[in-house]
Order: C-alpha cells, then sequence, then structure tokens
C-alpha cells in the first residue's frame, strides 16, 4: 500500500514539474500573437485614441477583451524582459494558481488529500489550460475567479451565512469582469 502511494504521489510531483515547465517553454519559444500584441498596444499605450481604435485586430473593434492580462504584463516585462516569459508570465503564474485552487476546492468536498492531488493533476493535464495559459489571454484568470466564486457559493450552501462569503462573491465578480469582457457570458452560463 505504501508503495502505491508513494507512486500516486511521485507520478503528481512529476505531472506538476513536467507541466510547469511546458509552460514555461512555451510561453518563451511562440511570439507573440498578433491579438495578444494588439490588446497590449490599443491598452497600454498613453494615448486615448489607440484604445478606441476601430481598425483593430483584422479590421474589427479590438475591445478591451483580456484587459487584467494585459496589464499584469506591465509589472512582469520589466522585471523578466521583452520576451514570451516577460509577456506571460502572469498568466502561467495564474495557470498554477487554478491547479491549487482546484486542489483546494476539492480537498473541501471530499476531504481526501489524494482525490484533491488527482483533481489538480487532471486539471494540469487539461488541453484548454494548457493551451491558453501560455498565452496572454485572461480565461486561465477567469477560471481562476470563477472557482474561487464556485468556493464561496459552497460555503454559502453549507450554511456559513458571514458577510465575508458575499464580500468575496462580490469581489470576484468584479475581479471577473476586469479579467475579460466575456466574463459576463461565462459567469452567467456557468453559475
Amino acid at each position: 500500500m505504501n508503495i502505491s502511494k508513494n507512486t500516486f504521489y511521485t507520478t503528481i510531483i512529476l505531472i506538476l514539474v513536467i507541466n510547469v515547465g511546458f509552460l514555461i517553454y512555451y510561453a518563451y519559444l511562440i511570439p507573440l500573437h498578433v491579438d495578444e500584441a494588439s490588446w497590449w498596444f490599443n491598452y497600454t499605450n498613453k494615448s486615448w485614441q489607440n484604445r478606441f481604435n476601430t481598425h483593430g485586430v483584422l479590421g474589427q473593434f479590438n475591445g478591451p477583451f483580456h484587459t487584467l492580462s494585459t496589464y499584469l504584463a506591465k509589472l512582469t516585462l520589466p522585471i523578466f524582459g521583452q520576451n514570451g516569459i516577460g509577456w506571460r508570465i502572469p498568466v502561467i503564474i495564474f495557470g498554477l494558481l487554478d491547479c491549487w485552487i482546484i486542489y483546494y476546492f476539492i480537498k473541501i468536498i471530499t476531504n481526501s488529500g489524494k482525490m484533491a492531488g488527482l483533481g489538480a493533476a487532471l486539471i494540469l493535464l487539461n488541453p484548454f489550460l494548457n493551451h491558453h495559459a501560455h498565452e496572454s489571454r485572461s480565461y486561465i484568470v477567469l477560471f481562476f475567479f470563477s472557482t474561487c466564486s464556485y468556493l464561496c457559493f459552497f460555503k454559502l450552501l453549507e450554511g456559513e451565512r458571514s458577510k465575508k462569503y458575499w464580500f468575496f462573491l462580490f469581489f470576484l465578480f468584479l475581479l471577473s469582469y476586469t479579467a475579460t469582457l466575456s466574463a459576463l457570458v461565462f459567469l452567467f452560463v456557468f453559475m
């Protein structure tokens, strides 16, 4: 029994380490996409004219769809440099936070570290997370905030009527809205 338990946790740690390695490798390897670069240019430039440029990506309005990840990159570029890592490290961090919040949420629901570890490993193997966790888009950030709001809902449904959960739920809604404008659609569909 002890050998299988060690194998289980070793496999989960290997999945974590290999996945983080691949996220960083692909974030560094892949150049910025046209839409990633145009969001950066249109919404971090000091000119208001560029923020509402109607000639955005492919001649369409380029609204602030991924605002939070774009502005967080302003903080990481001076530290990591003008490369894929500097642009995408906020999204990579939120991808790892997604793994942690899933682990924590499953551990609260099932009261099992083994099930929580399995859930965290499976979220790391999720193709959606792997694809979007190395691109400067806010889908992964929104996934994190949505999972946190589920955690607040769970606490409220358990009977903990604390005002802090209502406050966190409202705060998470605002953070989701700043992460991406599609948050309203995702929140109402998922919740």
